[in-house]
């Protein structure tokens, strides 16, 4: 079966959202768009980087109407934020990148009808480096200093022993996240299999 899910997992700050963004701005594959009810930061809009939902309710009626697949929950000085994404993200006939935490990547996994069709990388960036790319990120408010604690400690849980909860994962460091050529040699080779 043909190999057209790929999926990059990476805790806080790894550069998945780069990553994904030169790949695709390259080879031309197809960005899932997820649906969240975060709110919008700087510097993003509705529908490019994420489709942003005024609230739970009319998220959780998406995964009723079964328009939604994956859902992950936070909870954060925000209260509870959800996230998820939907066929709808999918273009046929070419491959579809997505980025989700370990949670959702086992419910692209469990779903019989995507499972078979997945490439699984994970970015393994020090906290150093995610440290500093998130101070960069936004304006540091005492809020943010906070949200980076809990999304440090929830990493360090969600990703605890990632190779044994997904043995298939391909280890991306930092001094391979900007070599697009070889994540897409990955993507190539496994296609074939």
């Amino acid at each position: 079966m043909k190999k057209d899910i790929i999926i990059f997992m990476g805790k806080t700050c790894s550069g998945k959202d780069t990553l994904v963004k030169k790949i695709q701005e390259k080879y031309g594959y197809n960005i899932c768009i997820s649906y969240t009810t975060r709110k919008m930061r700087k510097n993003e809009s509705n529908g490019k980087e994420y489709i942003f939902l005024k609230s739970n309710q009319e998220f959780n009626q998406l995964i009723s109407d079964g328009i939604l697949f994956e859902k992950t929950e936070y909870i954060t000085n925000d209260g509870l934020l959800l996230y998820g994404i939907g066929e709808k993200s999918f273009v046929e006939n070419n491959i579809n990148m997505m980025i989700l935490n370990p949670h959702g990547a086992k419910q692209i996994l469990d779903n019989p009808k995507f499972k078979d069709r997945v490439i699984l990388f994970y970015l393994d960036i020090d906290l150093q480096t995610r440290f500093f790319r998130y101070l960069d990120r936004d304006f540091i408010t005492d809020n943010n200093k906070i949200e980076l604690v809990d999304r440090i400690l929830r990493d360090e849980k969600d990703f605890l022993d990632i190779e044994y909860q997904f043995p298939d994962v391909i280890k991306i460091d930092k001094n391979d996240i900007n070599n697009v050529e070889l994540i897409n040699n990955y993507i190539l080779e496994n296609d074939k299999q």
